[in-house]
Parts: structure tokens; C-alpha cells; sequence
């Protein structure tokens, strides 16, 4: 089991099933000041590269879920519906309803954990 703690407020995560996600979960724990992009997501970029898994891509994001981008190395949290401009990589999302969804400040501080096997 995964959490991420967004503000210090705990979340479970559901990681994806897919190399991205597999290569970041292997540098958990990561903890990470994200930035506020255009009122729809927060981003921060990763320690680490990991394996961009091309066949998992997408162009649609949804709220809470979470997101990696190639051209940034960047983990990202969506906070909107969108469309992106980049082909990202869906690897997990924030069970339940984030408080912080409707109200973006400019940084977050975030950390994600495993909390349990």
C-alpha cells in the first residue's frame, strides 16, 4: 500500500501497472516541492529517470490522478480535467477526494511512501 502526504495531509495512492510506474516506485520514498502549473496540476521533477513507457500514453489527464512527463522529468499531480500538450504516462492515482483540488497555491510540498506490502 502507498500514501502520499500532499500539505501533510495523508492520501492512499493506487499506483498503475506499468514500467513507469514500476521504476518510480522503486525510488520511493521520494519527497518533493511541486509547483503550480497553469491552475491544473502541480509538478516537480524526479531524482531519477525512469522508463518511459510509450505504450502506456495518454493525452487526457484527470483530477487526482498522477502523471509522469518525459520532456520534464517530471512527477505531476492533476488538479483539473485537461488535455496536455505532452503524451504523458499514468502511473497511479489519489484515492478519494482531495481538499486541495479546488484551491492550487503556488507549491506543495508532497511525499510518497509505501506504508505497507
Amino acid at each position: 500500500m502507498f500514501q502520499i502526504l500532499i500539505n501533510g495531509k495523508a492520501y492512499d495512492l493506487e499506483f498503475a501497472e506499468n514500467k513507469t510506474s514500476a521504476d518510480i516506485i522503486q525510488m520511493l520514498p521520494l519527497k518533493l516541492s511541486m509547483q503550480a502549473y497553469s491552475d491544473i496540476e502541480y509538478y516537480a521533477e524526479l531524482p531519477e529517470r525512469p522508463f518511459f513507457d510509450e505504450k502506456a500514453t495518454v493525452m487526457q489527464a484527470k483530477a487526482g490522478a498522477l502523471m509522469y512527463c518525459r520532456e520534464y522529468n517530471a512527477l505531476v499531480i492533476v488538479c483539473r480535467n485537461h488535455h496536455d500538450i505532452f503524451r504523458e504516462v499514468p502511473v497511479g492515482r489519489i484515492i478519494g477526494n482531495p481538499s486541495w483540488e479546488n484551491k492550487l497555491n503556488s507549491r506543495i510540498a508532497a511525499e510518497i511512501k509505501v506504508v505497507s506490502k
